[in-house]
């Protein structure tokens, strides 16, 4: 309510280092080398964040989201000087949404008032399992009781937006562990919760072990997936994306800029931006984008511009992903463009098959489409 009608962007800040990388990680991080090394990636951040300021210096960021690797591991003066420079370079809302992805294990007990002053608003708690097992099968540093500490901790220090994310489909999981790890998390009272099911990438440690474990079949997934919603709603958060959930007035805003395909700049090695319809990456190598930070020259990489077809499907796709869908109209006005032809026949087609449905020209996945959201966007696209 009241905010101009300056175009919105949200800021993505990445951070590649991690205590340990998990098994099941292909994100662009590794482990940490030293503080050395951490400083002068926070020098070389902060470069990025003012060179990149210039395609969005139109628009009011709200949001800024440190990801990684394992943001936590940056101290509260290192953050607090990275978001000054952030507010000298771009039009920061005064009320945005300023998320830092934690992992328990990494912040000591003291350290999160310390993370509340830098100017950190918003917490994303990696803890993906309360069960031991699980986590060491996962290659996780922490331990069960360090999670529920972490988010008492931070409550304590003053955080009242809190998000949490679980892991489901792990191998060897059963439905009454994932039961288990959601009433523990429900009883915490974090303010959002997201849960993934595993996915194994191509030349991670668990991929690499993936036949000699005891995988979860598909209709089990899907079981554990329906029974997870049921178990969050029933406790009062509403499913407002496919693996999302929130108590009133806590849906992440910067999520929400991905799925509804704003623009959102990202910096940081290996970072994706979307911007002025086109995407594009910073080097993923660190020691390369060290020297460019220094040189003042970050290079794009995979730079893409986007067809107005293509921006169409992909805002179609990704608002489909939002359990209120986007409404013919509203696609239109945001891509300037009428629904292609071809598109309209793919959705009487994916409507048919009970995918979607079109309630008074709105677009949503059914519960069943939800299930098999992949083919829907791969149908689309």
């Amino acid at each position: 309510m009241g905010r101009t009608q300056q175009p919105i962007a949200g800021l993505y800040l990445h951070l590649p280092f991690c205590r340990a990388k998990c098994y099941y990680c292909d994100f662009n991080s590794r482990p940490m080398r030293d503080q050395q090394e951490l400083t002068q990636y926070v020098q070389a951040l902060q470069q990025d964040i003012t060179l990149s300021a210039a395609p969005a210096h139109d628009h009011e960021l709200i949001s800024v989201y440190f990801g990684g690797g394992t943001p936590s591991l940056l101290s509260p003066s290192q953050l607090k000087r990275i978001l000054e420079g952030v507010r000298r370079s771009y039009a920061l809302s005064a009320d945005a949404e300023i998320t830092l992805e934690a992992n328990p294990g990494t912040v000591a007990p003291s350290a999160w008032r310390g993370l509340r002053k830098s100017g950190i608003n918003r917490l994303s708690i990696g803890i993906q399992s309360f069960d031991d097992d699980l986590l060491k099968l996962l290659g996780r540093i922490h331990t069960g009781p360090q999670a529920v500490a972490a988010v008492k901790a931070a409550r304590r220090a003053g955080f009242d937006n809190i998000s949490a994310d679980l892991i489901y489909g792990i191998p060897g999981q059963t439905n009454r562990q994932w039961t288990r790890d959601l009433q523990q998390l429900i009883s915490l009272a974090v303010d959002h919760i997201s849960f993934y099911d595993l996915t194994f990438e191509p030349g991670t440690p668990l991929w690499k072990q993936r036949h000699s474990l005891a995988l979860i079949d598909n209709d089990s997934l899907a079981l554990m997936y329906r029974s997870g919603c049921r178990q969050l709603e029933q406790a009062g958060y509403r499913q407002y994306e496919i693996s999302s959930f929130t108590l009133p007035g806590k849906a992440a805003r910067h999520n929400q800029l991905y799925w509804r395909n704003e623009p959102t700049i990202g910096c940081g090695a290996g970072a994706f931006s979307y911007v002025n319809n086109s995407r594009f990456s910073k080097c993923p190598d660190i020691a390369q984008y060290l020297r460019q930070a220094r040189q003042a020259r970050m290079r794009h990489y995979q730079h893409e511009r986007l067809s107005l077809e293509r921006r169409f499907r992909e805002t179609l796709i990704l608002n489909l992903r939002l359990m209120k869908g986007i409404s013919r109209q509203a696609l239109i006005a945001r891509t300037n463009m009428p629904v292609p032809a071809e598109i309209d026949q793919t959705l009487d087609q994916l409507q048919r098959e009970g995918l979607i449905r079109r309630s008074q020209s709105i677009f949503q996945l059914t519960r069943k489409g939800i299930l098999w959201y992949d083919s829907v966007a791969a149908g689309l696209l």
